[in-house]
């Protein structure tokens, strides 16, 4: 049976550090802005207003998912607001969810969990997800199942290259106008 938790205390945000690097590993998305020590840092530098809400998820005592927001207070068309959001500012390149192979029900667990939580915050702003994830389109699917309102703008998702296979293979997929103003 999981077990779902939220983190809002940061000597335990940072006790999380070894495993969930291991967790992330796993992940669909890997990049270093979702590693812990990114988390830990920014937190440092700009969390000061913020309060965490980490949601974690043990199977049989072993994290198996990591869903990193905060609530921060916010001023929205004049209305102060409290905001719920990935670890994130201008600064970060992408937010993401860490759930590697988790199961469909085991995702509604946790967005069930987050809203059971919703007298904590007025308004959840989910901004620089990675274009074309499982994560993006598994929150969407739980938001409209729920038939919770909600509003997708172009500007929070977070365009990129994917290089796994190396920069040559996504070049040649380019069209000769591109790469002719490339400077390769």
């Amino acid at each position: 049976m999981p077990v779902i938790k939220i983190i809002s205390d940061y000597q335990e945000f940072r006790l999380l550090k070894d495993e969930w690097n291991r967790l992330l590993e796993n992940n669909f998305s890997k990049g270093i802005w979702l590693q812990h020590e990114w988390y830990d840092c920014w937190w440092q530098a700009f969390g000061k207003s913020a309060e965490l809400f980490v949601v974690v998820m043990y199977e049989d005592s072993r994290l198996t998912a990591v869903i990193p927001l905060m609530i921060i207070p916010m001023r929205i068309k004049g209305i102060r607001q409290r905001v719920l959001r990935f670890i994130e500012n201008a600064i970060t390149p992408r937010s993401n969810f860490i759930f590697p192979g988790i199961s469909v029900e085991k995702l509604e667990s946790l967005w069930d969990e987050i809203f059971k939580h919703s007298s904590r915050w007025d308004l959840a702003i989910l901004a620089n997800f990675e274009q074309g994830n499982s994560g993006y389109e598994c929150w969407l699917k739980h938001l409209k199942g729920r038939k919770i309102k909600y509003v997708e703008l172009p500007e929070r998702i977070s365009p990129y290259i994917q290089l796994s296979e190396g920069w040559e293979v996504v070049k040649a997929a380019f069209g000769k106008g591109l790469k002719g103003n490339l400077n390769t």
